[in-house]
């Protein structure tokens, strides 16, 4: 347990106890314990912001001219609820949200003359706001930006921070948040960036298989491979290149493994899961540079049961990615066969006679079962 310490309080002089990691959590920030509640801390804080803004003119904007507490914040720079106990403190009765719509309803009727008017008071309020913002330097791009006292106050009562850490600003906007952040990472976990980049590029390995070799996700690599302007491959030519390593893929439905069986008895080589190009074939024969491919019933649509106005979304997909095959084989110029499951399961001596002539057809593009 951490070892309670005792401080005297700098406003009302009471002596209270603070924990040590309490002290440790300041002391990380540039700060010390000096108040012994919220009320003495809000009170010397506001006091400081006071000095710059006059509390009569706070005073004047909401009971003569009926502002709400909201718009008087947003000039201050002091939150609206400060902005209450402000008023509360000098004796003012604060209205309730049914009183303060009158004055919208009123802003809703001004002319734009008196839209011009309020416009320049604005800009003479908004003088003494200025003057209450902070300098910050952005920890990733080393630019200088402004946060207001409100600002300030709700990042450092985040409740969502983590235990023992409170937040605190770093940088200027989301995207120097998120680079500094995946930045601090890399030096948490020395990462080395070029060793990435090798097996990115050279070992030709996914961004997961990466990710779990250094230890963090996928994500953060596809990141930081883009923060260094390396071109990333398409989920396709990933899986092509793993295929590629780990060699043939077993045989996943009923129909493969009778047409493979059918391949066998007539003493035919072939390949299972050709890889060629950006696509994957069923069967490829290299004795005939012939591609086979076994169609389901239900995923390519067999004409037999399924019209084309009955197509679900999973099905044109399937069909449109069976289309693009085909074409693709008539670029390079191959010779492509399909065999539907009906015929498969239901007509093998057709689908056996079909392969026994198609190996002695030497002009044969795409050809498909049918009969």
């Amino acid at each position: 347990m951490s070892t309670a310490i005792e401080k005297e309080c700098i406003i009302c002089h009471n002596k209270f106890t603070v924990s040590q990691g309490r002290i440790n959590a300041r002391r990380r920030l540039g700060k010390e314990v000096l108040y012994c509640s919220k009320k003495c801390s809000w009170g010397h804080n506001t006091n400081e912001i006071l000095k710059r803004f006059d509390t009569k003119e706070m005073i004047r904007l909401y009971v003569e001219e009926k502002r709400p507490c909201t718009y008087i914040a947003k000039i201050s720079g002091i939150c609206y609820t400060a902005i209450i106990k402000i008023l509360r403190k000098n004796g003012v009765i604060i209205r309730t949200k049914s009183e303060n719509l009158s004055y919208l309803n009123k802003c809703r009727k001004r002319t734009p003359e008196q839209n011009l008017a309020q416009a320049a008071k604005l800009r003479e309020l908004y003088k003494n706001r200025i003057s209450l913002k902070v300098k910050f330097i952005c920890e990733y791009c080393g630019n200088i930006f402004y946060r207001l006292p409100g600002q300030i106050n709700s990042v450092m009562n985040d409740k969502r921070r983590s235990k023992g850490h409170l937040k605190r600003i770093k940088c200027c906007s989301k995207p120097c948040s998120i680079k500094n952040q995946r930045r601090s990472s890399i030096k948490e976990n020395n990462i080395d960036v070029s060793e990435v980049i090798r097996l990115y590029t050279e070992n030709k390995e996914s961004c997961p298989v990466i990710g779990k070799i250094v230890g963090v996700k996928g994500s953060f690599i596809r990141r930081l491979l883009k923060e260094n302007n390396i071109p990333l491959r398409k989920t396709r030519e990933a899986l092509i290149e793993k295929m590629k390593k780990s060699g043939p893929q077993k045989f996943n439905t009923s129909i493969e493994l009778k047409l493979a069986a059918l391949l066998k008895s007539l003493n035919i080589d072939y390949e299972a899961q050709k890889v060629f190009g950006y696509w994957v074939f069923d069967f490829y024969l290299p004795n005939y540079d012939l591609f086979i491919e076994c169609d389901g019933d239900y995923w390519h649509a067999n004409p037999r049961k399924y019209s084309v106005s009955d197509l679900n979304g999973t099905q044109r997909r399937v069909v449109s990615i069976g289309k693009k095959k085909d074409n693709y084989i008539i670029e390079n110029k191959r010779k492509l066969v399909r065999f539907w499951e009906y015929d498969i399961n239901n007509n093998i001596d057709f689908v056996k006679s079909e392969i026994e002539r198609l190996t002695c057809i030497d002009n044969l593009e795409i050809y498909g079962s049918s009969g």
